[in-house]
C-alpha cells in the first residue's frame, strides 16, 4: 500500500509539472470552427485529413482546392453571385506557397512572389498589378520587405524601382495565439493564410492586415504611411482591439483613422489529435 501511495504521488506530481509547463494554446490543439468575415459568420468544414475545404455563410462562401499531395492549389470567394468575386491560384516551393495570382470579378489581376527566410517566415514579397490585356506588362510593381521582432512584423518597407514608397509599422503585440496563423495551418501553408486580400489598411472585401497575416501573435497598434521620404506624407494610425477567451482571440476590430473599420470574430473546437489535424 505504501508503494502504491508513493507511485500515485509521483504521478500526481508529474501531472502538475506538465500542466504548469505549458499554456492553453500548447496543451490543447484547437482549430477554427467559425469565422466572422464581411458581416457574416462562416462555418468551417474540414477534410478527413484536416485540411480546410470550405468556409460557408448564409450568402457567401470560400472554397479551397488541394492536389494529391494536400497542397492548396486554388480557391474562390463567392459573395452571392454565380461567378466568384475573387479567384486564387497557387504555386508551391519547398517551404510553401511561392506564387499566387488573385483575380477579381472585373478582370483585375494581382501577382505575388513570396520569398522565405525560413519555413514559417516570409522576409519579402513582390506584388505586381495587371489591368491591361493578356500578355501586357504589369502596370505597377512594388517590393515589400518585412522586418520582425520576436516573430512579429515590426515594419513593412514598400519600394518601387528601389525607391522608398510606403511604410507600415506594427507594434504592441500580445502573447496570444494568432487566429490567422491557425487558418494558415488549416490550409497547409504555415507561413501565412493566402486566401484573402493582404493589405496595409481596410479598402476592399476580405481584407486582412499584413501585421495579422505574417506575425506570430496579434498586433495592437499600426501606422501606415505614404509616401515615405517624400511629401506631403500621409500617416494612417491604426488600432487593433481584441476580446480573448483564454489564449485565443474571440473577436478583433481593426480601425484605420482614414480608411475605416473591419470586424472579425472566431470560434474554436479543441481537443483534436495530430491525426485529426
Amino acid at each position: 500500500m505504501k508503494t502504491l501511495k508513493m507511485l500515485m504521488g509521483a504521478l500526481l506530481l508529474l501531472c502538475l509539472i506538465v500542466i504548469s509547463s505549458c499554456d492553453d494554446s500548447h496543451c490543447r490543439t484547437c482549430r477554427i470552427d467559425k469565422v466572422y468575415l464581411e458581416d457574416e459568420w462562416h462555418k468551417a468544414y474540414y477534410s478527413s485529413s484536416g485540411r480546410l475545404v470550405k468556409l460557408e455563410a448564409a450568402v457567401s462562401k470560400i472554397l479551397f482546392h488541394y492536389n494529391g499531395s494536400n497542397q492548396l492549389i486554388s480557391a474562390e470567394i463567392y459573395t452571392g453571385n454565380p461567378a466568384p468575386e475573387y479567384s486564387f491560384d497557387f504555386t508551391h516551393g519547398s517551404f510553401g506557397i511561392v506564387e499566387s495570382n488573385v483575380y477579381d470579378s472585373y478582370g483585375f489581376r494581382r501577382h505575388f512572389d513570396f520569398h522565405y527566410a525560413s519555413p514559417t517566415v516570409i522576409d519579402y514579397l513582390v506584388e505586381s498589378e495587371y489591368n491591361g490585356g493578356p500578355g501586357d506588362p504589369p502596370s505597377f510593381v512594388i517590393r515589400k520587405d518585412l522586418s520582425y521582432g520576436s516573430g512579429n512584423v515590426t515594419f513593412v518597407s514598400g519600394t518601387v524601382n528601389g525607391n522608398p514608397f510606403t511604410g507600415y509599422t506594427g507594434s504592441v503585440y500580445d502573447k496570444k495565439t494568432n487566429p490567422f496563423k491557425l487558418l494558415a495551418q488549416a490550409v497547409g501553408n504555415p507561413a501565412f493564410f493566402p486566401v484573402c486580400n493582404i493589405v496595409s489598411y481596410p479598402v476592399v472585401q476580405y481584407d486582412i492586415s499584413f501585421l495579422n497575416i505574417f506575425s506570430k501573435n496579434n498586433p495592437g497598434k499600426g501606422v501606415y504611411e505614404v509616401p515615405v521620404g517624400g511629401g506631403p506624407e500621409v500617416q494612417q494610425p491604426q488600432d487593433f482591439t481584441y476580446v480573448y477567451t483564454s489564449s485565443y482571440v474571440e473577436s478583433l476590430v481593426w480601425t484605420d483613422d482614414l480608411a475605416g473599420t473591419n470586424k472579425y470574430a472566431f470560434s474554436y473546437t479543441c481537443g483534436f489529435s495530430s491525426a485529426e489535424e
